[in-house]
């Protein structure tokens, strides 16, 4: 779907997504408080299939987050140290 044409509906509805009341989210996106006229926007059609793009964009990245940290645990679990150091070297000059 992608943004909506209308900026400020486009603003509400990232508003919206943000688990913030209509009436809120609304006000944030520059209209005058209006419960009545939040709600009725609140349930358009297009609107609602934004918010839920949104939502579901957002569980995406957070599950590809976690999936990334998890790995990284597991490759810090399964390191071996002796791999993050160099052996010393003789530093007295004889045979350089």
């Amino acid at each position: 779907m992608g943004a909506l044409r209308d900026a400020q509906w486009e603003r509400f509805a990232n508003e919206l997504a943000e688990l913030k009341s209509p009436i809120e989210a609304y006000k944030r996106a520059g209209y005058a408080p209006d419960r009545g006229n939040a709600n009725r926007l609140a349930k358009r059609a297009e609107v609602r299939a934004r918010v839920r793009e949104l939502l579901d964009e957002a569980a995406e990245f957070a599950n590809i987050r976690r999936v990334r940290i998890l790995v990284e645990i597991d490759r810090v679990g399964r390191a071996n140290l002796t791999d993050f150091f160099e052996a010393e070297r003789s530093v007295s000059g004889v045979g350089s």
